[in-house]
This record gives structure tokens, sequence and C-alpha cells, in this order.
């Protein structure tokens, strides 16, 4: 790519060089790399300085080993991928905002969020710890409920949560005032045409809890096996056929009625052969 000398000469005008970084000296952006009108377009200044001394363009992200953006010295630089710049700003701790207490805007350490949260769960209001801590009401909720100031949870930390979410989940199905065995005797007498009112005041439950189970919201276990037993119980199919005996099918036992699954397929077939004419 052909440029002028005087646009060269220009260029390096505004270059500072020395044993150290060549910082740039003209128009820069809000990140601090240099911008130049080189070759008819806005370039970055450091891409046109690997231009010239190395003799083509960079065919990738050029990354910044000095860290300094204003800096154009090639050696300075290493033409590689976006992923490869990512993570060297994580090694470099530069990968993400400063979080927690290190944050500018911060209010409160990790101790204060500690003693907060622990008066929370004793029983405290939030607006007497909003007053003690000097923040607002909304910012001692999302503290307190952890959705901000994230403890770093280490893989012990982790297994022991991980255990009291399935002591939690044992704790709420045992509270449930219907079991699976229930669910799939409620399924049965529904595919036999009991009501549901019916079924929820032998229960003890609401009828829009048996509405739950029957369309399948809430205790899918077992779903497959009464499916399987109300299915092996027809004779009939709607219009009147006699059902094929009972098959297993995915491990479910089924009835087909041969005579509608006949009728289905040559219809198909019709169809087919009339969109080929056509």
């Amino acid at each position: 790519m052909a440029s002028g000398l005087k646009s060269v000469v220009k260029f390096w005008e505004r270059v500072g060089t020395g044993a150290g970084c060549w910082p740039w000296r003209g128009r820069k952006d809000k990140n601090g790399y240099g911008l130049v009108c080189f070759d008819g377009r806005e370039r970055f200044a450091h891409r046109v300085s690997w231009f010239l001394l190395v003799g083509e363009w960079p065919t990738r992200n050029l990354c910044h080993k000095c860290d300094t953006p204003g800096c154009v010295r090639p050696d300075h630089m290493v033409d590689e991928s976006q992923a490869w710049n990512r993570a060297d700003c994580v090694a470099k701790g530069r990968g993400r905002a400063p979080r927690g207490e290190h944050h500018p805007s911060a209010k409160m350490s990790w101790e204060t969020v500690r003693t907060l949260r622990r008066r929370f769960a004793e029983g405290e209001s939030v607006s007497d710890l909003a007053r003690h801590f000097g923040v607002s009401d909304h910012t001692v909720r999302l503290a307190a409920r952890g959705t901000t100031w994230v403890e770093p949870m280490n893989q012990s930390l982790w297994m022991k949560s991980r255990e009291r979410l399935a002591a939690m989940s044992a704790s709420a199905r045992s509270r449930l005032k219907l079991s699976d065995q229930d669910a799939i005797a409620i399924r049965a007498r529904r595919a036999d045409g009991e009501s549901n009112v019916a079924i929820a005041r032998d229960y003890q439950v609401t009828p829009a809890a048996i509405t739950a189970v029957i369309k399948n919201r809430s205790h899918r276990l077992g779903l497959n096996e009464i499916r399987g037993e109300s299915n092996s119980r027809k004779t009939h199919c709607p219009r009147g056929h006699d059902l094929s005996p009972v098959i297993e099918v995915n491990g479910r036992r089924r009835r087909r009625c041969l005579v509608c699954r006949k009728a289905q397929m040559r219809a198909a077939y019709e169809r087919r052969k009339m969109r080929v004419r056509g």
C-alpha cells in the first residue's frame, strides 16, 4: 500500500522516541490510543507505526506488552488474537473492574457487610441497619440477600452450599401434601373419568393442585408409568376400532389402532402425490 512521503514525515514528527516507549503526541481516543489520518482514512497510530517499520499491516490485534495505549514502538507490541489479549489482561489484574471494598464507590467493607448480614439474620429491620451503616434501605436489602457483595467461594464452601441446597430440597419435598405415588394414582383416576373436585376432596388439596398434577406441572416422577398403564387399559380407539395387543414403545406399554394408522399413512401418501403432480 503506497503512502506519500509527506504523510510519513508528518507521522514521525508526532512520535516521541527514546530508550523506552515511543509516546504518540497527536490526537487520541478516550482509551488513550493514538489516532492519525493515514492513506485516506483514520487509523490507530500504533498500527500505522507497525506498518511503516515492519512492512505489512498486522493481521490480528496489536497488543501492547508495555501496557501503554499511547505507545507506538513496534517491539513493545505483539500481533496476537483478542483471546490472547484478554488472557493477558486477566493475568495482569486488569481483566475486570474492582469489586467489593476495592471499588471507588464502595461505602462498606467486607467486615461491615458480614456484620450487616448477621444482624439481618437475627431479625433486625432493614431501616435500622440502613441508619446504622449510613446507606440506603435498597443497599442493605441487596447486600443482605447476597445480590451484591458476593463472597468469593472456595471449594469447601461450594460443597457445603450444595449439601445445604440438597437438604432444603428434601425438606421442601417432605412438606408436599402429595407424594409421587399419589400423583400416579391421581392420574389413573383422572384417566378413568373421575372429576378433579372429587379427587381433590379425597386428598384434601385444592382442585388447582390436582390440575397441576394432571397437566404435568408438578410431580413429573412416574409420569411415563401412569401413561403406559392408562393406555394399556384401553380396548378401542375414539373411532371405535379395536386396538392392537399391548406393546412396549420407548419403555411404555401402549396399544395402537392399526386401522387409523393405516388411514393416516394413506392420507399422507395421497398428499405427497398431489404435491408432486402440482
